[in-house]
């Protein structure tokens, strides 16, 4: 017989989190130890490793509270024996299949309504719309279902305290205008509403005359530091606002990395960002020389930093 999570955990069936836990601990711990001598004596270490992934395995389910009421409930399947009739199955396995909070769901759906909720997709045979009141003072549920030819779309709707059902059909389409070089939705008069054209954004205009030999040759220069930054933006014509258009980066930050102020700048993680964000707006380096950059400037901030 195979040996099952808890006993390989060696706890009961009803032991808390924390007691599964120490139990995977003290195991793991007698693993290493194993381990440890099978490579001073130079034996294979093949089952020592095999036993050490089932017990993670083991673990991994026992920890989580959702796979673990599904192996408990599996684990009392095997136990009786496998039920011959399929809904005899999905009777004793089906509550640890299905997600809590949907079970619940479709429990307050049939409680308030009359309709026959068995999955997550119901479908109702088309008929005249009806109307039924529901209790009163309910909360508001809403739910679609259907959505093909033959079926409706039930809803219960809050300001009617009531279950109403109609057609699932496509929604009308306005009829085409016919008037030559006018664009816009028909209205109900025949004319044609004028659309409004959006505005076209505008941003910085970065000058790219510099050639990548004018750029390579700042970097020769002024090396991974803010002053090469300053440069590239000056040879861009941009300002320091409008690098901060760009990057979306606080023009604060923007000055601060300029004149190498490391102090004056936020966290590691936030600065190696801001470096990429800048130079890509910039369109300073690319290849192999933005990660020398970044790693020259970050080498320079963290013994500024401590």
């Amino acid at each position: 017989m195979p040996v099952g999570f808890y006993e390989l955990l060696q706890v009961a069936p009803d032991a808390p989190p924390e007691r599964v836990r120490a139990a995977w601990q003290d195991q793991v711990a007698q693993v290493v130890r194993k381990m440890r001598n099978a490579d001073a004596k130079r034996i294979d270490r093949t089952p020592i490793e095999a036993r050490r992934i089932a017990l993670n395995e083991a673990y991994a389910v026992l920890s989580d509270p959702t796979r673990r009421r599904r192996y408990d409930r599996f684990r009392e399947v095997s136990r009786l024996g496998m039920p011959s009739d399929a809904d005899e199955l999905w009777r004793v396995a089906g509550p640890s299949l299905v997600d809590p909070g949907a079970a619940a769901a479709v429990e307050v759906i049939r409680a308030l309504s009359d309709l026959k909720v068995g999955g997550p997709l119901v479908e109702v045979p088309a008929r005249d719309p009806v109307s039924q009141p529901s209790s009163a003072g309910s909360p508001a549920i809403a739910a679609a279902i259907g959505g093909t030819s033959g079926t409706v779309v039930v809803s219960i709707e809050e300001s009617t305290s009531s279950v109403s059902a109609r057609p699932a059909t496509a929604p009308s389409m306005p009829p085409p205008s016919n008037q030559p070089g006018r664009t816009g939705e028909t209205t109900g008069t025949g004319r044609v509403k004028p659309q409004k054209v959006p505005t076209p954004r505008t941003g910085p205009v970065i000058d790219r005359s510099a050639s990548t030999e004018a750029l390579a040759r700042l970097f020769d220069q002024y090396g991974p530091t803010g002053a090469f930054l300053k440069a590239t933006r000056d040879v861009r014509k941009l300002t320091q606002a409008d690098l901060s258009t760009l990057t979306k980066i606080s023009q604060r930050f923007l000055d601060a990395m300029e004149r190498d102020a490391y102090t004056e700048l936020p966290g590691g993680t936030f600065v190696r960002g801001y470096l990429k964000m800048v130079i890509r707006g910039l369109e300073a380096l690319d290849g192999s020389e933005v990660e020398e950059f970044i790693e020259g400037y970050m080498s320079r901030f963290t013994r500024a930093r401590g």
